[in-house]
Formats: C-alpha cells, sequence, structure tokens
C-alpha cells in the first residue's frame, strides 16, 4: 500500500496529493474520509468539504476537489485515514495571492450567490431545508459533511436518510456534533438525503 507523502496547491478548489509508489483505483479507495482542516486547528475554524478525488496519471498523484474555496494565506493540514488503519496527513500551505479561477461565462461569487439565494427561497417555500451527505456517516462520526446548510438552525434534529439525529452545530458545509438518536451499526452512504425535522426548532 502507497503511503501519502505530500499535497501541493493547485487552485482553491483543489489540491494535488502525492503518493511513494504507483497505485490501483482500489487502493486509492482504500484512503476513506479525507478531510481538510485549518493548520494549526481552530485558527480559522474551517472544515473544507472534500467532494471527490480522482486518480492521475502515472497513478502516483490524486487531484481532490474541495469546496468552499480555500482562504489565500491559510495552512491546511490533510488528513487520510489509510483503510482505517494509519493515518496519513500532510500540511499545505496556500499562497497569499491566491485567486479563484476566472469563468467567463459566469464569475464564480456570482454563480454562488444566485444558486445560494435561489436555494434559500426554495427552502422557504418547501419548509422543510434538506442537503445530502458528501462523504459516508459512520455510525461513530460526530461530523457529517454535506452539500450545503442554508437554512439549517445552529442546532436541530434531522432525519438522514430516514434516521433521526441531533446536530449540536454547524458551519458551511458540515453538521457537528452529530449523534443518532437510536444505536445504529451500519453505515449511511454517501448521497442519504439530509432533512431537517422543522417540528424540533418551532417553538412550542
Amino acid at each position: 500500500m502507497a503511503d501519502l507523502t505530500g499535497v501541493v496547491y493547485v487552485t482553491l478548489t483543489e489540491l494535488l496529493a502525492t503518493f511513494d509508489a504507483a497505485m490501483t483505483p482500489a487502493d486509492l479507495d482504500a484512503y476513506t474520509d479525507w478531510l481538510v482542516v485549518t493548520e494549526p486547528a481552530g485558527s480559522v475554524g474551517a472544515v473544507v468539504v472534500v467532494s471527490d478525488v480522482v486518480m492521475e496519471s502515472g497513478n502516483t498523484q490524486a487531484r481532490i476537489t474541495i469546496h468552499p474555496e480555500l482562504t489565500p494565506g491559510i495552512d491546511y493540514r490533510v488528513t487520510a485515514p489509510n483503510a482505517g488503519l494509519v493515518v496519513d496527513t500532510a500540511v499545505v500551505s496556500i499562497p497569499a495571492g491566491a485567486a479563484p479561477a476566472f469563468e467567463p461565462s459566469m464569475p464564480h461569487g456570482i454563480y454562488e450567490a444566485l444558486t445560494e439565494s435561489l436555494g434559500e427561497e426554495l427552502q422557504e417555500l418547501a419548509g422543510r431545508p434538506d442537503t445530502y451527505l458528501l462523504r459516508d456517516l459512520t455510525p461513530d462520526a460526530a461530523l457529517a459533511l454535506v452539500e450545503s446548510t442554508v437554512a439549517f438552525p445552529a442546532s436541530g434534529r434531522v432525519w438522514v436518510d430516514g434516521e433521526a439525529h441531533l446536530f449540536t452545530s454547524r458551519s458551511d458545509g458540515a453538521l457537528e456534533g452529530v449523534t443518532p438518536e437510536n444505536p445504529r451499526t451500519q453505515t449511511l452512504p454517501r448521497g442519504a438525503r439530509v432533512v431537517l425535522d422543522v417540528a424540533a426548532v418551532l417553538p412550542p
């Protein structure tokens, strides 16, 4: 099994991980629950969601796609539990002058603002904010990485794939302090729907 030897900055939404030997797709799949956090931990309080990891040519590198955008001038620690046994880790520095990639058709900031605004309107009309898991939620996981936490309260109760869970706080792209109301042994899969229990946050 190859080991993670380093991570380099590509763009504010992409990093490139390097391994010490060629890997197969199965080897890459053994790296579960990739996590990118500010270094030192808590210095900015940002958890960046890893939405995709794809093998590059040569099989010694993998491109990591993330959101929201990394913060220029900040160091991030990338961790990847290797088959759940050994946690490979590396620190990457984001250049202070880094800027978002230019998109002539629709600048990212405008696109993000429009989609977020539309999402808020739709959720208000539906009356029940919802989102989807971006990585598997294991029985003992306290952090649920999701597509969006727009319109979610600071704490509350959600249904994840039909299972009731409590959460104690939220940030962009994550529900934190997650605990299942009923003990479970199965892992809830990436892509599972997360629906806010509106009744749990309404005043009595």
